[in-house]
């Protein structure tokens, strides 16, 4: 079994490697690497390692085998430049099989971009773009600390009357040495392009590695590093305190100098229903996340509240 597991980690990496070797051309359907849920944002995206809510299926769906109980939830985010988008999930784990499913969609809409009009010159209305991705994921459990996952799903994008889909899969792994320590691997976004406008482009292909480890079950320290297929590498991290009912979290990432991007901080707080206690039977998450991208653009916000039963 462990030399199994080795060997798929193994290929991960390997597949890696030819996918991202070549980081020419320019990728589209860009609102799918916005990122999901505020205790991730929190840590600075650094969440491949650590995915264990129904968030882990746009971050790692291995993390979905790791889940103790059914979830359900819903997140928003103000995102910069009149970008906003909406985020409804949720996974159901089959004890009996070490069996994990879920799903997650999330609708962005992109407005600002101008004026529509007809052929006369009259204005009609407002120039957006909305995108729709619908992911469906399943995490396996081998054994007591090794969990693997793949999502498909299917990305959808619409401006100015032109639309186009097309599918995408993730494959992930999480590998947990000892209980405080968690490796995880994972690749988004593989399959073909979409076209747009008479626009083809290639979807943004990531790979992500990320490490966490769990101190005395108070505080723990994470970090990712990542490369998209067009853009630098990338490197996240945070550090999330906890003391019933409350979490503070902490985060960083560096620049993506190819794309100009900001070197941003995060931060994020959590409250949670310790034990139950306002809903029997169910315990229930709101996290909030801050994130700054410098002097360039205001601070984005999420939000995320979350259903365990």
């Amino acid at each position: 079994m462990k030399k199994a597991v080795g060997i798929t980690f193994l290929w991960l990496i390997i597949l890696a490697n030819v996918v991202y070797a070549d980081g020419a051309g320019t990728t589209g359907a860009n609102m799918i690497r916005l990122d999901q849920g505020a205790r991730a944002v929190g840590l600075g995206g650094a969440y491949t390692s650590l995915a264990s809510d129904f968030t882990a299926v746009h971050w790692n769906p291995a993390g979905l085998a790791a889940m103790e109980g059914r979830e359900i939830g819903v997140g928003h985010v103000e995102w910069i430049e009149d970008v906003r988008a909406e985020f409804i999930g949720g996974a159901i784990p089959i004890a009996a099989t070490g069996t994990s499913l879920g799903f997650g969609v999330v609708l962005t809409k992109v407005g600002g971009l101008g004026e529509k009009r007809n052929q006369s010159g009259g204005v009609i209305g407002e120039l957006e773009v909305n995108n729709r991705v619908a992911g469906l994921s399943v995490g396996q459990r081998l054994g007591g600390n090794i969990f693997l996952g793949a999502t498909i799903k299917q990305i959808h994008e619409e401006l100015d009357g032109e639309e186009d889909s097309g599918l995408a899969f993730d494959l992930g792994g999480i590998m947990r040495p000892v209980p405080a320590l968690s490796l995880g691997l994972v690749m988004t976004n593989l399959g073909g392009g979409l076209k747009l406008l008479d626009a083809a482009s290639d979807l943004p292909q990531t790979f992500r590695g990320g490490v966490s480890y769990d101190l005395n079950q108070k505080a723990t320290l994470v970090c990712d590093f990542e490369k998209a297929k067009d853009s630098d590498l990338q490197i996240r991290g945070g550090v999330e305190f906890r003391r019933a009912p409350f979490a503070l979290r902490l985060g960083y990432q560096t620049r993506d100098n190819k794309h100009g991007g900001e070197a941003g901080l995060s931060g994020g707080i959590g409250l949670y229903d310790s034990g139950g206690k306002m809903f029997e039977g169910m315990v229930a998450y709101l996290d909030y996340a801050a994130s700054s991208f410098g002097d360039t653009f205001d601070a984005v916000h999420w939000v995320t509240l979350r259903v365990v039963f």
